[in-house]
């Protein structure tokens, strides 16, 4: 987990940033939910029931939410909207960027353990090694520009030889 604090030296910062971009990607999700929705009238045009329609936009819905987010994730900005917005990245181990498959499986733990209803546990940062998704992915998320910083600290605490100091010695 990485260094990150909310000025007391705490290290509640990450998890405070963490949770206001969850909140942020809720609108990303729900942008997913009026993506979704044409597939439970094309259910009900098919003569479906009523709970199969529903099924269809739920389905639908986290299919759509799950492939965004990881989309977000894979790319060359490697964070959601919410996470850009709170100075966040989804880096992998060595602090590079993730494969979709990766962020894929990222993003499908998450949906799993809120639907397992442990949504706290899974999404906070104050459990060693980072939140279950992450840990489960093989991934970690990061403040912007710390994530090379983040890699070396766990190799030791020391960070690659091609990393910049702060001038009073800190990596």
């Amino acid at each position: 987990m990485n260094n990150a604090t909310n000025g007391n030296g705490n290290g509640h910062g990450e998890a405070d940033a963490r949770a206001a971009a969850t909140f942020l990607d809720g609108f990303v999700i729900l942008a997913c939910l009026w993506a979704a929705s044409p597939a439970g009238s094309a259910a009900h045009a098919l003569g479906a029931p009523w709970w199969g329609s529903l099924l269809a936009v739920g389905l639908c819905w986290v299919a759509s939410s799950v492939a965004v987010l990881a989309a977000f994730e894979a790319s060359a900005l490697r964070a959601t909207p919410g996470k850009l917005a709170c100075g966040l990245r989804v880096t992998d181990p060595l602090g590079g960027r993730v494969r979709y498959r990766t962020a894929l499986r990222r993003n499908l733990a998450k949906f799993a353990w809120s639907f397992l209803g442990i949504a706290f546990l899974a999404r906070s940062g104050w459990s060693p090694g980072g939140s279950l998704h992450d840990r489960r992915a093989g991934t970690m998320v990061v403040p912007v520009g710390r994530e090379a910083a983040a890699a070396g600290a766990r190799d030791g605490g020391n960070p690659p030889p091609n990393f910049p100091q702060d001038p009073d010695g800190a990596p």
